[in-house]
């Protein structure tokens, strides 16, 4: 059903407790705390929704790994807006079998097979750790041990090879 921006704001804002906040402070039984997260819900999809409407949309959510279950919530209810509105989910994760992340895409790749696109990135080479790490200190060229040790220390993820030569 159609919602005004203005609708829309006040739900927001009631969500957000702008104003006095102690009217929502506390004290809510559990069906009132259901009603909330599903108005939340709600308003948060018709926010992300009317958005796309004026405009094309990409929301990037980085370290899925981390992503708390009320999240995890909220993401698998914003899916489904991926076919109807012009809007591109972008999930950030390491690999990990198992926990948010995992569950997130693996409901992805089931329920949107046509629409669902994992590119997973794999780390660097020796030789091209070894071509960072002489890069980040200025070196043309690292003695063979220590082209080892940068390596070993970061598997050939390029984010902890440059942590490595920071300290």
């Amino acid at each position: 059903d159609p919602v005004s921006a203005g609708q829309l704001s006040a739900h927001l804002g009631n969500l957000l407790v702008l104003g006095d906040g102690e009217q929502n402070a506390g004290g809510l039984d559990y069906a009132q705390a259901e009603a909330r997260s599903r108005q939340m819900l709600l308003t948060v999809r018709r926010f992300f929704e009317r958005l796309a409407q004026s405009r094309p949309l990409v929301l990037v959510i980085e370290d899925l790994q981390w992503l708390d279950e009320s999240s995890a919530i909220l993401l698998e209810h914003l899916l489904p807006l991926c076919e109807q509105v012009p809007l591109l989910l972008c999930g950030l994760s390491r690999p990990e079998p198992e926990g948010p992340a995992a569950a997130i895409r693996s409901k992805a790749a089931r329920r949107f097979q046509d629409r669902y696109t994992e590119i997973p990135l794999t780390g660097l080479s020796p030789p091209d750790s070894a071509r960072l790490a002489g890069n980040l200190l200025g070196a043309r060229e690292l003695p063979p041990r220590l082209e080892q040790l940068i390596f070993d220390k970061s598997e050939g993820n390029p984010l902890f090879l440059e942590e490595l030569i920071r300290v």
